[in-house]
This record gives structure tokens, sequence and C-alpha cells, in this order.
């Protein structure tokens, strides 16, 4: 019988049988959160502020809070991208880079958290 053959119907697949991993935690839920770990500014498009997200979802298009050293600055999300693809959304888990409107690199570093508003 050589690979590519089917199988016999009494015969089960090896992996059938094991359960998904119970101590894999569910995603965090609430409201949403990213810790900035890298930030960069594009030319004529605005500020990239990457990092993984801690929990929530946020949309391209959401209205959100950068919490730094220098305060709390207000900004909307313009894109979403993952390993060069755009995204409409993200979750808890992504690690994702967020490009933002409405603030400087002045504002932003790493440490920072993006919020959603209060």
């Amino acid at each position: 019988m050589g690979i590519f053959e089917r199988r016999k119907k009494d015969q089960s697949h090896p992996y059938e049988d094991i359960p998904a991993d119970p101590s894999t935690p569910p995603p965090p839920s609430g409201p949403f959160s990213l810790e900035v770990i890298d930030v960069f500014a594009i030319a004529g498009r605005g500020l990239v502020a990457t990092g993984q997200v801690i929990s929530g979802v946020v949309r391209v298009g959401d209205h959100v809070e950068v919490r730094g050293a220098t305060g709390t600055v207000p900004c909307v999300v313009k894109g979403i991208e993952a390993s060069r693809k755009k995204l409409a959304s993200a979750q808890a888990g992504d690690n994702i880079g967020l490009l933002l409107s409405g603030t400087g690199t002045a504002h932003v570093a790493r440490g920072s958290l993006v919020t959603s508003p209060r």
C-alpha cells in the first residue's frame, strides 16, 4: 500500500483520539489592550506601534488611547497588519502592527499601552 492510497475503513487516524491541550488557557477577554514593543513613523501614513494583543479585540476604525510616560493620547486605528497581511481585526494573542493617526513618536514608546478608551 502506497502512502497516497486510502486507508481501510476500520483503520483510525493516529491523531483522532488525542484531546485538545487542556492546560492552554483561552484568550483573555475584556477591553482591548496591547503592550507596545516597537514604534516607527511612516512618512505620509502615520505611526506604527507593534506588539502583542493582551486582551480584547481591535478593528480598523476603532478609537483607542495610547497610555505612556507623557500621558494619555487619543488615536484612531487606520490599519492592522500581521505577518505582512492586512487584517480587518485582531484579537488576544495576535502579534500585530497598528497604524495609528492622531499621535507622534514623542507620545508612544516601548512599554506604552494601547487600550480601548475608558
